[in-house]
C-alpha cells in the first residue's frame, strides 16, 4: 500500500469516526438513530445560558476541528510553529461545538499572557483528559522520517493544554503507535513499540526546561518524577489487561469497562487510547463501518473520541481504499480533508499557506445576530469565506461559515 493511501486513510478514518459517535457523546443532544449519519440537534446548557445547533448528516466535532488546527501549524520539513497554533486555540474558543475544559482554560490563559508550555491554569497539572490525543495525527504525518521529532513535537503540543502524566504517556504511546504503523509495522508490533517507547520515557529527559517542572511541583505539591512512575505503573498494568483482551477477543464492553471508558472516567488519555486501539485491532475486519458503528453508540463513553481514534487507527492499516466509499462523501468537508492529506503526503510541502487577511472569528461571532446569508467574511487563519446559512433555532443564532481553503465552521450565539 503506497503512503498517501495511509495518509488520506487516517485523516479521513478519524473524521467518520468522530462524526459517528459525536451525535451520542452527549445525553442533551436530539437525534433519531436512523442511520450510519443523520441530521440531529446539538444541545449545550451551563447555569446562565443555553444552545441548540442543528447538525448536517456527518458533522464533524472538535476533535477534528483540534486535529486540523495542529495540521495547519506545521511548516516545511515538521516545523510545528507553536505560535500559529496557540492562535489556532484563541480563535477556537468561539467556534468549536465541544472542546475539553483543560483545552478551553489554556486558550483563555493564552489570551492573557504570551506563554505557551506553561499556561499553568488553575487544573492544569491535573490535566490528564484525551485533548491532546485526539489532535496527535498531524504530528506523525509531519515526520514520517523522524521519530524522535514527531514525539518532541507532541509533547511541546500536550504541554501546551495539558499537565498530567495521563495525557504525556498517552501521547508518546499513541504517537508511537501511529508512526510505526504508518511506517508499514503490523498492529502487533506497532503495539509493542508504543509499549516500550511508553516505559523508557521520561519527561525530564525531553528537553522541557526545569521550569515547567518547578511550576507543576508548586501547583500540584507533588514530586513529577514519582507521579509519572506512577502513571506509568497503571498504564503498563492496563497494557497486560489488553494484550489479554486480545488474546480472549473478549467484548467490547468487557474491554471498555475494565479501561474505565464509561462513566466519569471516560475522558481520560490512557482509557480512551486503550478503549480506541482494543477496538480497531480486534474488530476492524469487517470494514470501517461495522468497526465504528458498536464504539459510536456506547453510552457513557466518549463516544466522538474513542471512535475517531479507532477510525484514524483502522485508516493507517487499512487505507484510503478500506474505508466505505459512500461515508466519504458525507463527511463534513471531505475535499479539504483529502487536501491536507496530499499536502502531508509531500514531505517538503507547507500543510498550509500563510493567510494574508485580517480579521477574527471572535469579532463575527460577538455581531452573529447582524450576519446574514451571503456576506462575505475575512479571517486571519481562514482567508476569506462566506456565510452559507444564517438562522435561529429556538434560542440560538446559528450561522455556517465556508472559507474558501473548503474548512468549515459554525458559529452560535445564545439569544439572552
Amino acid at each position: 500500500m503506497e503512503k498517501k493511501d495511509q495518509i488520506s486513510g487516517a485523516l479521513l478514518g478519524g473524521a467518520i469516526g468522530d462524526a459517528m459517535g459525536f451525535p451520542f457523546e452527549r445525553k442533551e443532544n436530539s437525534y433519531t438513530d436512523n442511520g450510519i449519519f443523520f441530521p440531529w440537534i446539538y444541545r449545550s446548557r451551563n447555569r446562565f445560558l443555553s444552545i441548540a445547533v442543528p447538525m448536517e448528516a456527518g458533522s464533524y466535532s472538535d476533535d477534528t476541528q483540534m486535529m486540523l488546527m495542529v495540521a495547519r501549524s506545521y511548516r516545511a520539513m515538521g516545523v510545528f510553529d507553536t505560535r500559529h497554533f496557540i492562535a489556532e486555540l484563541k480563535e477556537g474558543i468561539s467556534y468549536l461545538l465541544g472542546g475539553g475544559r483543560a483545552t478551553k482554560l489554556a486558550a483563555r490563559s493564552a489570551e492573557r499572557t504570551a506563554k505557551r508550555l506553561f499556561p499553568f491554569y488553575d487544573g492544569y497539572a491535573f490535566a490528564g483528559g484525551n485533548g491532546t490525543v485526539m489532535r496527535a495525527l498531524p504530528h506523525v504525518l509531519a515526520n514520517l522520517s523522524d521519530e524522535k521529532r514527531c514525539i518532541q513535537n507532541g509533547i511541546v503540543d500536550c504541554l501546551m493544554t495539558h499537565g498530567h502524566p495521563h495525557a504525556i504517556l498517552a501521547q508518546v504511546f499513541y504517537l508511537t503507535l501511529l508512526f510505526r504503523l504508518l511506517n508499514g509495522d503490523s498492529g502487533e508490533n506497532s503495539l509493542k513499540s508504543a509499549k516500550e517507547a511508553m516505559e523508557r520515557f521520561s519527561l525530564y529527559e525531553s528537553g522541557i526546561p526545569g521550569e515547567w517542572f518547578e511550576s507543576w511541583e508548586s501547583q500540584t505539591g507533588l514530586s513529577y518524577d514519582s507521579t509519572e512512575n506512577m502513571v506509568r505503573e497503571y498504564f503498563l498494568s492496563a497494557c497486560c489487561a489488553l494484550d489479554f483482551f486480545m488474546s480472549e477477543n473478549a467484548p467490547l464492553e468487557t474491554a471498555f469497562k475494565s479501561f474505565n471508558a464509561f462513566g466519569k472516567e471516560k475522558g481520560s488519555g490512557i482509557n480512551t487510547v486503550l478503549a480506541a486501539i482494543y477496538a480497531a485491532l480486534s474488530n476492524g475486519s469487517g470494514g470501517m463501518v461495522k468497526c465504528l458503528y458498536p464504539i459510536s453508540r456506547m453510552k457513557d463513553c466518549d463516544t466522538d473520541t474513542v471512535a475517531s481514534i479507532a477510525g484514524t487507527i483502522y485508516g493507517a492499516i487499512h487505507g484510503i481504499d478500506g474505508i466505505e466509499g459512500e461515508t466519504v462523501k458525507i463527511i463534513q468537508d471531505a475535499p479539504y480533508l483529502l487536501e491536507i492529506a496530499h499536502r502531508f503526503s509531500n514531505p517538503s510541502a507547507v500543510t498550509t499557506d500563510r493567510v494574508r487577511t485580517r480579521g477574527s472569528v471572535k469579532d463575527y461571532k460577538s455581531r452573529l445576530d447582524k450576519l446574514a446569508e451571503g456576506d462575505k467574511v475575512k479571517t486571519t487563519l481562514f482567508g476569506p469565506g462566506i456565510v452559507l446559512m444564517k438562522t435561529v433555532c429556538e434560542n440560538t443564532h446559528i450561522a455556517k461559515i465556508r472559507f474558501d481553503s473548503g474548512q468549515s465552521i459554525t458559529l452560535t450565539k445564545a439569544i439572552r
